[in-house]
């Protein structure tokens, strides 16, 4: 950039003698060409280094972007697990409280069956009691009606050999009226002995009804428990069944919700980073458009300071009185012109 302001020196050397006045307007014009140089590269490093400070900052601001939106994304992130372990657990402890009560349920159920199978199969054994006593009792009934028909029977053989004693000690012969005495007592007699074995039998036959009746009874309140029992299996089984079926329906929807939780989070935590590098990426792309203008603008006043020393210049070429057709002018000095090749 010194270069000009060599030429100008150039110049003023030639210059011929008495032409001091000249020499003063040339150093004035070099002192401003110098300031103009100057302060066109003064300019120039400012916009540099505001243009380095302008990227440095959109670097330190992207940065900061990028860290916020990658802590945003890792708290969604950790919510989402939160949240879809909350849902798993509550869906694990709802499950299990389930099972626990029908499992509490279907002991219930069977305890219940049992308790009332255990009731009617004591019935059962009462009625099969009470048919064995009437099984005794009608035993009984017979031999006591045995009993009576031979103690009746004896009695009548007493009072018939009664009464032939007493006819052959009163010498009465066993004929007539006599006879008719003895066949009616034999009579009475054999009536009186079926009637006791008629009685007995009818209250043997009582008593074979109430066994009857009692073994039936026994056998139903037997069938009664077996289908108790059967049913309280049954129910109890289905009780398990369904809580079962209940744990794994609230399982499933427990783990769905958690699953979609979790990608929802992934989701959004995808979209934040999206977002973010888009933010970075713009940010970037303005730190380094604010760093490109700032530099054209130092550039530019750069170039309008190189424009005024080169106005500079050409008033010294003037005050010299022309040194183009002289050979002492820059361009004839130096052997090349200011804009030409540097």
């Amino acid at each position: 950039m010194f270069e000009l302001l060599i030429r100008l020196w150039e110049v003023l050397t030639t210059w011929p003698e008495g032409t001091i006045g000249c020499y003063w307007q040339a150093a004035l014009a070099i002192v401003g060409a110098g300031v103009s140089i100057y302060g066109g590269a003064q300019a120039r490093k400012s916009a540099n280094r505001n243009a380095s400070l302008l990227q440095q900052n959109a670097a330190a601001n992207a940065a900061d972007i990028q860290r916020v939106g990658d802590l945003n994304a890792s708290i969604v992130e950790h919510v989402a697990g939160l949240n879809a372990s909350a849902l798993k657990g509550v869906s694990d402890f709802n499950a299990q409280q389930v099972l626990k009560t029908s499992r509490i349920n279907a002991g219930f159920i069977a305890y219940g069956a049992a308790y009332e199978a255990n009731l009617q199969e004591y019935d059962a054994s009462i009625a099969d009691s009470n048919a064995k006593v009437a099984s005794q009792n009608r035993a009984i009934a017979l031999e006591n009606g045995q009993y009576n028909a031979a103690r009746i029977h004896e009695e009548n053989q007493r009072t018939i050999g009664a009464q032939r004693a007493g006819f052959a000690k009163s010498g009465v012969i066993l004929d007539g009226s006599a006879y008719d005495v003895l066949y009616d007592s034999a009579i009475q007699g054999t009536l009186d002995t079926l009637l006791a074995i008629h009685s007995a039998d009818i209250i043997a036959y009582g008593f074979l009804i109430d066994q009857i009746n009692s073994q039936n009874q026994a056998a139903l309140l037997n069938f009664k428990a077996d289908a108790t029992r059967q049913q309280g299996a049954l129910e109890s089984v289905y009780a398990l069944y369904q809580g079962n079926a209940q744990a794994e329906a609230i399982l499933y929807e427990g783990y769905t919700r958690a699953n979609i939780t979790l990608a929802e989070g992934t989701l959004q935590s995808s979209l934040i980073r999206a977002t973010t590098q888009a933010d970075v990426a713009s940010m970037l792309r303005s730190g380094s458009a604010g760093a490109s203008s700032v530099r054209s603008q130092g550039q530019a006043a750069f170039n309008k300071g190189l424009a005024d020393a080169f106005s500079y210049s050409t008033s010294i070429y003037a005050a010299g009185g022309g040194f183009a057709g002289s050979g002492t002018g820059i361009a004839s000095t130096t052997g090349r012109g200011f804009g030409g090749p540097r």
